[in-house]
């Protein structure tokens, strides 16, 4: 075969992929329905760090909206702001850009989903709408693909979440990768649940009648008011120090109960001390510093806090000048060259034998068993069989 003819083949082979993939685009078709409480993948979280927001919001103010998103759209690495479509979720898995297709499970099983989740969290502050406000800040939740746009196969959903302080993200944008889950309104509901839960801090829960949990077998899932472990297919520790989770308590703590216009409302709990001096952090300051070991500090609400980046498989480096240094994942490593430094246009061995790299791959072919020389052809082509 001539060197000509494997160019063409590796055009043809290129053109495959691309072909495949314009015939499963994200969005066009979702699974037909399984059984509620059929689980198809796990979903999960990202840890990050979240912007330091200028007044804290009051729970027991207006409620807090959340967007569910059908229409899906083009999300882009950096702070949670949902009115910006931009992703924190992007910037953990090294993503600069996603598309997500819409939710293909049509208008009654949409309508279902927005039921159901607006049962979810009836009992909280918070408003559930399909309609985007008008500004912010509000949660937006993205129902469509199946994960692999982000890089996450076998994942049913991905949320940011605060591992260290437990703050609200008031603007995130987490994800439901509807074609994951098996087309199941009530999954699809119960993973929104979960996803929307991280970003007011929910930790994944080991009890099989929450949606914050990972184990299944149980029928439908609603917030529990009992004190849990957390953990996914084990009891672990839970984050931010706490020693148990309590689904309904922690959710009415960071985003406030559901209330009555023209209710009186409880008193609210006392302001917290105001921070320590900067000293107190010996120096470092909100956008923090990377140690040699890979442990990122920094100072926030006069505290300093650490992580180990290296530990979770990480790298301390900077983020952004929003957030500052941060554990990012680890850039991947370089390929292998398997054609040791060799390149496309070639070389010719002593004994006639044509050697060249292409696509990665070794290639060699002996000129002088058919009966030609091996010799320079072109600065197209290289060295060939002449």
């Amino acid at each position: 075969m001539s060197r000509f003819t494997l160019r063409s083949v590796a055009v043809v082979v290129a053109l495959v992929p691309l072909l495949l993939a314009a015939c499963v685009a994200p969005g066009e078709v979702e699974p037909a329905p399984s059984e509620a409480g059929d689980r198809v993948f796990p979903a999960s979280y990202v840890p990050i760090r979240p912007r330091v927001l200028a007044a804290p919001r009051d729970p027991n103010g207006a409620p807090l909206p959340i967007f569910l998103n059908r229409h899906g759209g083009v999300y882009r690495a950096g702070d949670d702001d949902s009115a910006r479509n931009r992703s924190s979720v992007l910037s953990s898995v090294g993503r600069s850009q996603a598309t997500i297709g819409a939710y293909g499970g049509g208008d009654a099983r949409w309508n279902q989903i927005v039921s159901c989740v607006g049962d979810q969290f009836a009992r909280f502050n918070v408003t559930i709408t399909d309609v985007e406000p008008a500004s912010g800040p509000y949660v937006e939740a993205v129902f469509g693909g199946n994960g692999s746009e982000l890089g996450m196969d076998n994942t049913g959903g991905v949320a940011p979440i605060d591992p260290t302080t437990c703050s609200v993200i008031h603007d995130a944008v987490v994800f439901i990768f509807t074609q994951a889950l098996g087309g199941s309104a009530q999954v699809a509901c119960e993973v929104a649940a979960q996803e929307i839960a991280h970003a007011f801090s929910l930790d994944h829960e080991f009890l099989c009648e929450d949606p914050m949990t990972y184990l299944d077998g149980c029928g439908s899932k609603t917030f529990q008011d009992v004190d849990a472990q957390c953990g996914e297919y084990s009891a672990r520790d839970c984050i931010c120090g706490r020693p148990s989770q309590n689904s309904v308590a922690v959710l009415t703590a960071k985003i406030g109960a559901a209330h009555t216009p023209g209710v009186p409302l409880p008193p609210l709990p006392p302001l917290p001390p105001p921070p320590s001096p900067a000293d107190a952090c010996g120096g470092v300051d909100y956008f923090g510093t990377c140690s040699a070991a890979g442990v990122l500090s920094w100072c926030q609400d006069g505290a300093l806090l650490t992580r180990d980046c290296a530990a979770s498989g990480n790298v301390c480096s900077w983020q952004s000048d929003t957030v500052g240094y941060n554990c990012l994942p680890a850039p991947p490593p370089p390929p292998a060259d398997a054609c040791g430094g060799l390149d496309y246009y070639g070389e010719c061995t002593a004994d006639g034998v044509l050697r060249w790299c292409q696509d990665g791959t070794l290639n060699t072919q002996d000129c002088a068993a058919t009966g030609r020389m091996c010799a320079w052809q072109s600065d197209t082509i290289g060295y060939n069989c002449m």
